[in-house]
């Protein structure tokens, strides 16, 4: 006698490859299983029906090989048609523990779902870890890369701003010294006229009668002796002008030269002509 299922469907053996399953047995399971039914890669009587036989199955019904043993001797046994009461009986029984087992069925599935997605979730964390890394790593190398050349260009700019401080104080300093050079040859050239304007003067007064004063020079604005107190100043060509005359003209009357300061020589032979030393 073959074995069916609740619903008359033929059960068949099977060694399922993956997974956890329930025995659907009526009575308590008999086989090697928890106290809830569930086993672990053990043969199956699975129903013809069933969605993991046949695409579309729509029945679930399984028994462990012990149960579906037990099921046989005891269909063996039976000689008579069991009474409508106990069929009936039987058929509550049976279609509550097919609801409870079903709940359980669907929990061992999420269970099993879970477990999965916790195993996808692991391989996910780890590759993203290694991607954190990576680019962890990748932004460091980045940030000395760009500090190296900023460091770099601050050198070139800081090299290139000395250099050209430099030259600019060797330009400043070679435009002084030319100063300083003409200032010299100037002030040189100053003092030479100045003795050449004081051996004319004293060859001058030396052809003169020392007492007379109408030798003594004149100013060229007031046209008055240039006698003490009155100071005598000169400009860069030796022409003569009193002090009370100076402060009113900026310029030599004779060749337009600026006036370079006081004719000290020039007084003291005035004073020696008045022999007043």
């Amino acid at each position: 006698m073959s074995l069916t299922c609740p619903q008359g469907h033929a059960l068949s053996p099977k060694v399922p490859k993956w997974g956890t399953w329930i025995c659907d047995s009526n009575s308590r399971c008999v086989g090697d299983c928890n106290f809830v039914g569930i086993h672990r890669a053990k043969t199956v009587w699975r129903c013809s029906q069933d969605d993991r036989v046949i695409f579309g199955g729509s029945c679930n019904f399984d028994l462990c090989g012990d149960c579906a043993n037990q099921k046989e001797e005891q269909l063996t046994m039976k000689s008579s048609t069991p009474k409508v009461k106990d069929i009936k009986k039987g058929t509550n029984e049976g279609a509550t523990r097919e609801v409870g087992r079903s709940a359980l069925r669907k929990i061992v599935e999420e269970l099993e779902n879970i477990e999965a997605i916790d195993a996808v979730l692991e391989a996910e964390k780890e590759t993203l870890c290694k991607q954190h890394e990576t680019e962890t790593k990748k932004q460091g190398e980045e940030r000395n890369s760009k500090k190296e050349m900023f460091l770099k260009s601050q050198k070139i700019a800081l090299e290139k701003f000395v250099e050209e401080q430099k030259k600019e104080e060797t330009s400043i300093i070679d435009k002084q010294r030319m100063e300083m050079e003409e200032f010299e040859r100037t002030l040189l050239s100053n003092k030479k006229r100045q003795k050449e304007l004081q051996t004319n003067i004293q060859a001058h007064l030396n052809l003169t009668t020392p007492d007379s004063s109408s030798d003594i020079p004149e100013c060229p604005v007031c046209l008055e002796n240039m006698k003490p107190p009155l100071k005598v100043f000169t400009c860069r060509n030796g022409h003569l002008i009193c002090s009370t005359c100076r402060p009113k003209v900026s310029l030599c009357t004779n060749c337009r030269e600026e006036y370079t300061g006081r004719a000290t020589a020039v007084e003291q032979i005035i004073r020696k002509m008045l022999k007043m030393e």
